[in-house]
């Protein structure tokens, strides 16, 4: 057996740093989960304050899969993000997709906020939002490929199907 020599510990544990900002979320699944758990207040407080549209996208070599989702509830979109832990958020496709890849397939999934609105919003102006960022996230498949060097990639709709893009 190899023995570890450990230098130092840290007092506390190693935390992400304060909200960037709305237009600057692009944070990793793994770095949410963390953000969460140690309910990083500046995170917090921000994502509390609003409803929002959000882009949570599987970055696994050859998936290159979106979902467009809201949040809309009165939590804002850390509500949202609270119970993301688990990779699905109970999506119905994203559960599936986690039954088929193991429950580790989340750690390549990134979180992005595509748009931020007044908590009071109501439910069905969230869904036209949301619907208006899946349109031009489904846009034709040739620009698609160009952006993505011909990988395929499909658009996971709150619906649970998957459009070609």
């Amino acid at each position: 057996m190899k023995s570890v020599v450990v230098p130092s510990t840290l007092e506390q544990p190693m935390a992400l740093g304060k909200f960037p900002g709305f237009k600057e979320i692009d944070t990793s699944h793994r770095d949410l989960n963390i953000i969460v758990k140690q309910g990083l207040e500046s995170w917090q407080t921000a994502l509390s304050c609003v409803a929002g549209v959000y882009l949570s996208g599987d970055r696994a070599a050859g998936e290159h899969q979106l979902y467009v989702g809201s949040a809309t509830g009165t939590g804002g979109m850390w509500q949202r993000c609270t119970y993301a832990h688990n990779g699905h958020a109970e999506n119905i496709r994203l559960r599936d997709l986690h039954n088929r890849r193991g429950e580790n397939v989340a750690e390549n999934f990134k979180f992005s906020s595509l748009e931020i609105a007044d908590k009071h919003a109501g439910k069905d102006e969230m869904m036209h939002k949301e619907k208006s960022w899946e349109a031009p996230l489904s846009a034709p498949r040739q620009r698609a490929q160009r952006q993505l060097k011909g990988r395929p990639m499909c658009l996971l709709n709150r619906y649970g199907s998957f459009d070609a893009v």
